[in-house]
């Protein structure tokens, strides 16, 4: 890991070292709060040093009962992209390799306890990028990784999506910009609406019934709306059942053109086998009728 510090950080844990060696104590903690404030963390070992990121984390929990939630803490950044990861990996990290800006973390669930890191995800540029990986024991689904992440993140704005998008930081400003209304609840660039809760059609709203794949929510209205339902492990139609839930909490949801996202394969959909994603879709989509209303 020392070979990805800066130069910089790299000259202050050898200082360090040297300050240890000549046991000046005082000036190895100084140095040490010195490399802290630059974002890392030095580990000792019996044959020198190792350099940590503190802005790359690996967070482990037995269950999703026992995640804590920051909600109530201060925001610590602009955005907070939510991310369950199914497995391929490498979608992610061209996912943040768009659209990565120090105003922006990660926050990703390896959904397909598959042992995740952080630096699975980083972008080869993206060193001491704001990346949390969270592991949980037990099997999660797509709602669970999702309510997940919301818990541990720390920005103003959470971001769900889809690794198999692509899309510069500037998506992301333009949903947090969207959410500057305090009657808007949801925001994205793919609406969907209907006459009968049954046929979904695309929309361009302002005002849409649903919103899918890129979602934009302010981090202090999770309480209010509530987590996502848990029994959504399949990822089909969950969105649409969320931004129901928004809109049943009092709030808006709203269509953005958000300008130019390019749209991958979608590995879990295409990974799946016909039958069984027809299926669980139906059976997603049942939930989210049982639940709104078949009129």
């Amino acid at each position: 890991m020392s070979a990805n510090a800066p130069r910089s950080v790299r000259d202050l844990a050898e200082r360090r070292q040297a300050a240890r060696t000549a046991r000046d104590f005082a000036r190895a903690d100084r140095l040490r709060d010195d490399i802290a404030a630059a974002g890392w963390k030095v580990v000792d070992g019996p044959e020198g040093f190792d350099l940590e990121s503190l802005a790359e984390a690996l967070e482990l929990y037995p269950t999703v009962a026992s995640v804590p939630s920051r909600a109530g803490e201060p925001d610590r950044c602009r955005h907070s992209l939510c991310v369950a990861v199914h497995g391929w990996p490498a979608d992610v990290r061209r996912l943040l390799a768009a659209c990565l800006s120090p105003a922006t973390e990660v926050v990703a669930v390896d959904a397909a306890g598959a042992g995740l890191a952080p630096s699975d995800i980083v972008p080869e540029d993206g060193a001491g990028a704001g990346v949390t990986v969270v592991r949980v024991e037990e099997a999660i689904g797509h709602a669970d990784a999702w309510n997940v992440a919301a818990r541990r993140a720390r920005g103003r704005i959470l971001v769900f999506v889809e690794p198999s998008l692509e899309f510069g930081a500037d998506v992301l400003e333009t949903l947090a910009a969207a959410l500057d209304d305090g009657e808007v609840g949801l925001v994205g660039p793919f609406g969907l609406s209907t006459d009968n809760t049954r046929d979904f059609e695309v929309a361009a709203g302002p005002d849409v019934d649903a919103l899918e794949y890129l979602l934009g929510m302010r981090r202090e209205d999770v309480g209010r709306a509530g987590e996502m339902d848990r029994r959504f492990r399949f990822y089909r139609n969950l969105d649409i059942d969320f931004s129901y839930q928004v809109r049943a909490a009092g709030l808006a949801v709203r269509w953005v053109d958000s300008g130019d996202i390019a749209r991958h394969t979608h590995r879990v959909w295409e990974s799946t086998p016909e039958d069984e994603r027809e299926r669980l879709s139906r059976k997603n989509f049942n939930r989210f009728l049982d639940r709104w209303g078949r009129s």
